[in-house]
């Protein structure tokens, strides 16, 4: 096992939580993928490195910004992480949770000004889809 390979990738994990992927990714410029593969599995197996709790601690950031389902699962994706653990560790299934973070992100953008025209209307549907909400998440705000 490559110790230099070892030491750069621990100090990471002492800053934060880093997906499979990502360490895999940050060091493959300068490493060979054995050596790479190598250090993340001693990393998982002392517990240093876990996509779950990765996952829970992404998921948890990410509701407090203000991002709806769609958005998180995404991200995710985008991250290499299994689908599998998105959907055990990811995502409360509680549509009223999600209403209610919908319309505390619509608040604090669009305080109470009423959408008088459709293309405000539909600029602040395209913002509320960006930030990962379904229409039934946010659609009553709207109308």
């Amino acid at each position: 096992m490559d110790k230099e390979l070892y030491a750069k990738a621990l100090r990471c994990l002492a800053r934060r939580d880093y997906a499979e992927a990502e360490l895999f990714r940050r060091f493959s410029s300068d490493y060979d993928d054995e050596a790479i593969r190598t250090v993340i599995d001693e990393l998982k197996r002392q517990n240093y490195q876990s996509d779950e709790r990765y996952v829970e601690v992404f998921v948890r950031s990410s509701i407090n910004k203000g991002r709806g389902p769609r958005r998180i699962i995404n991200d995710l994706k985008v991250l290499k992480i299994n689908s599998d653990l998105i959907d055990l560790y990811a995502m409360p299934n509680d549509v009223e949770f999600w209403m209610e973070l919908a319309a505390s992100v619509y608040q604090k953008k669009y305080g109470e000004s009423p959408a008088n025209s459709q293309s405000e209307k539909a600029k602040r549907m395209r913002f509320m889809q960006y930030r990962g909400f379904d229409q039934r998440h946010f659609k009553n705000l709207l109308f």
